[in-house]
Parts: C-alpha cells; structure tokens; sequence
C-alpha cells in the first residue's frame, strides 16, 4: 500500500517515521516536501541575540535507514475520486491513503509592525536589538494579533529583551499586548498566573485582553477587546495612540487550502479525533494545517501519530488507534532559567497545566515521540546544520 505524505515539518516528519514503525514496510511511503532540511524553528528565537544559529538538519539524515522517499516537491492539489496527489511540478503519485501536513501560512498581522516570523537569521529581529543595544529602542511593544496563533516566542523575544537590557545596564520599556485574559490562555490558569508573575518580576508590562491597531511603525491603537462573558461588553476604543520605538507582532496563521481538500475558515483542514478529513475515507491530515485550535510543534507530532495509526490499521498492521487528545508541551525561554509548559487540551481549552523551572534547554523545546530521538542522535553526532551552498540550494527548491 502506498503511503503520501504531503509536508516535511514536524507532522510531516513524525508522520512519516511513526508509520513506518507501526506498519513495517506493509506500507510504501512517499514523502513530498520541496525543503532539503528541517529547521529547528523553535531555536530562531535565540538567534538575535548572539552567535547561536537554529540547527538545520537534513531530511536524508533524518529519514536514514528507514526506506522513505522523500520527492524534492509540494502537493498542488488532490483528485479523491482516483486517489492521486498531483504535485507542483506536474507529477502524478497514485496512493492508497494519504496525510497531507503543509503547515500554515503566515501573514503579517500588521504592515507597519516587525512580523516575527520564525525564519532564521531574521535581519529585522537583529536589528531591533542592535537598535535596543544602541539606545535607539527604549520602548518595544510586543502584540499577539488574535487567536489562532503559537504564542510562546512573543513571549521568549519580550523576556530575552529584557534580561539583554538588565545585562547591559539598559533602561527600557517593555509591554506586551494581548488580547487574551492571561498571557499563554493556552496552558491554562495555573500557567497563565505564573506567567504574569515571571513577566512582572522580568519588568515587563502586561496589557490582557487589548485588541491592538497599528497604524503606523511607532504608533499603537488599543481597543478594548470583546469578551465572550455574559452579559457581553462592547469594545472600549481608544483614540490617543501610544507611542513605541518598535513594535513586533506575531503573524496571523491561514490555512493551506489546497484544491480538492475540504476548507473551513482561514482555510485550515477540518479532521475528527483520528486525522481523518471530514468526509473522506483514506485521506487525513495533521499539524497546523488543520483546525486544531492549538498551534504547536507537540500537538502537531500527536495528531501525526495518531493519523500514521489509522493509515497503520488501513494498511493491514495489527495496530490500536489512539484517538488524538492534545497536550501541549513546551519550555519558556527566559533569559536565565527556563520554564517548562504543559497542559491538557479540552475544546480548546486547557484542563490540567503546569509551570515549573527546569534545566531544559532549547534543544528540549520540540517533543515528538519519533522525531526528537532522531534530532537528539543527530546533535550528538553533531551532524546539524548544512553548508551555505546547499542552504542557497534549498532555498531554491522551495521556490
């Protein structure tokens, strides 16, 4: 039976490895991703401020030993009816079940604000800190525009900004909006107190549940933003704009909408509890493509998992599914030391969290059943990372 896969970040990839343990080679698998290597996405917070690159480690290393074939391209879109994945280059892979797992897309939130991205070595990211080192930047504003989108480096910038100023012996000003009743709501009460308690300590200020505007690189508008409690508020507006230096803003996340694939809105993949794609048979998908509310590297390698079971069942493999029931795992960069995240995602909501300070680092950040020991075996060898050249090369194949 053949196996496509659609995507090679963290579903892709754990999708991938998990379905050849479960299946053995009952399963023929293609994988088709346009990237050469996988960023280690979640170190790229780190890289202004020092000489730390993100790890990128090829996807050849990755997939070593375990008879995948990974095809340098990306799925355009799906005939369901003949079951065939049609590939932006004009190729034609016929499957007998497939997961698609592109990932997001990424739009600024704001024009006029610095968007932070997650790609590495970000120019714009390095030069808020040369600004901050300078004495050009005293007053940083850090937005997250809305729902929908993974938190935690808004949080890791504004608190590593903070620790560089009390470092250098830097007066600033630092203020994070959010429209959220407590920072990271994700991880629940507990988290989220704690949370407001470490910002407090780091000197960072704290504005819960602002709506934000930005009309211009150094002014911002705070509304008041809608409550879902009852009886409902209208938004407050405020129309005297505040004044910043800087001003970075998560993105806003879109789905993928990819033809042939059932939508809903932003374009993200509905699936059940198993990955399957709501009204089809043998095709699913996983990671932030869908509309899983919670957008994270570890829930996106659960639900993988759990979709990699399913296509283990349908291709002959004695194998119980698990039906997927996120937790979100995470650790919080601080500047000195680290915290780490988890909780139990219901409807969305967090059910059981914790906070606790920890030694991990940021090579911890990411956790996936089948992909992290490959990433940890990986940096043992030392083998992360790829030459400029084929950096330059990777960069084309993905256009």
């Amino acid at each position: 039976m053949r196996i496509v896969i659609g995507g090679g970040g963290v579903a892709g990839l754990e999708a991938a490895l998990a379905l050849r343990d479960l299946a053995g080679h009952q399963v023929g698998i293609d994988l088709v991703a346009p990237q050469r290597s996988f960023l280690d996405r979640p170190a790229t917070v780190v890289e202004p401020f020092g000489n730390t690159a993100a790890g990128r480690f090829p996807v050849s290393d990755i997939l070593a030993g375990s008879d995948i074939q990974h095809h340098l391209d990306a799925v355009a879109w799906i005939d369901r009816f003949h079951r065939e994945a049609h590939t932006r280059s004009g190729r034609t892979l016929r499957y007998g079940g497939l997961l698609l797992c592109p990932g997001a897309r990424a739009q600024p939130a704001y024009p006029h604000a610095i968007t932070v991205s997650g790609t590495p070595q970000d120019p714009a990211l390095a030069e808020v800190i040369a600004d901050l080192d300078a004495g050009a930047a005293r007053r940083v504003a850090f937005v997250v525009p809305g729902a929908g989108s993974w938190q935690l480096p808004l949080y890791e910038l504004a608190l590593l900004t903070a620790a560089r100023a009390r470092e250098r012996g830097l007066q600033v000003a630092l203020t994070i909006f959010t429209p959220e009743r407590l920072p990271m709501e994700a991880f629940g009460e507990h988290a989220g107190s704690a949370a407001s308690a470490l910002l407090a300590g780091a000197g960072i200020e704290l504005v819960c549940r602002a709506a934000c505007r930005v009309p211009d690189s150094h002014s911002l508008l705070v509304d008041t933003a809608e409550t879902t409690d009852w009886p409902r508020t209208r938004p407050h507006r405020r129309e005297q704009p505040l004044t910043f230096d800087r001003i970075l803003a998560l993105p806003r996340l879109r789905g993928p909408r990819i033809r042939g694939v059932p939508a809903i809105s932003d374009g993200f993949i509905p699936v059940d509890l198993h990955g399957r794609i709501l009204g089809a048979k043998t095709e699913f998908a996983a990671g932030d493509a869908t509309n899983c509310p919670v957008k994270h590297g570890s829930v996106a390698a659960q639900q993988a998992d759990a979709a990699a079971a399913m296509l283990a069942v349908i291709a002959g493999a004695d194998v119980r599914p698990v039906p997927f029931h996120p937790v979100a795992r995470g650790v919080l960069l601080t500047g000195a030391e680290s915290r780490r995240l988890s909780a139990s995602i219901v409807g969305g909501h967090s059910v059981r969290s914790e906070f606790a300070g920890t030694g991990a680092t940021v090579a911890d950040k990411l956790d996936a059943r089948y992909l992290s020991p490959r990433l940890d075996a990986l940096r043992a060898a030392g083998r992360p990372g790829l030459s400029r050249r084929q950096i330059s090369d990777d960069t084309g194949a993905r256009k």
